[in-house]
Order: C-alpha cells, then structure tokens, then sequence
C-alpha cells in the first residue's frame, strides 16, 4: 500500500488532499493508496465560515471540529 502524507491542515493542505482523493478516488477504494492529513492543531476550522461568523448569521463552535 502506498502512503501519501500531507504536511498542514490549512487551506492548502485540505485543497490538496481533496484533489488528491477524488483523483485517486478507485485506489483508495481498493486500498492501495491512503492519504494522511497531519497537522500541528488538534482542531480543524472550517474557514469560509469565518464570513458567517464575521456578520453574526452563525455561532463559530459549529464550525470547529475537534479530532
């Protein structure tokens, strides 16, 4: 099996990873490939929220994940 590790939880990180698994989408499946999101904080943010947030329409916890 191959490992992909993806160093950074930031837009970025996620980006890539997202690309990453719909792009290896039939590998994954049959598990030849996984991919690891590691990063530094134990929370995952969910940042385009950040504008709902910004103008009061939602509450910020909803959008923190804590892994």
């Amino acid at each position: 099996m191959k490992k992909i590790v993806i160093l950074g939880g930031g837009t970025g990180g996620v980006v890539v990873a997202t690309r990453l698994s719909k792009y290896l989408h039939q590998e994954i499946i049959s598990e030849k490939v996984k991919i690891f999101l590691v990063d530094k904080n134990k929370n995952h943010e969910f940042r385009p929220s950040y504008l709902w947030v910004a103008t009061g329409n939602k509450k910020s916890r909803r959008y923190i994940k804590t892994t």
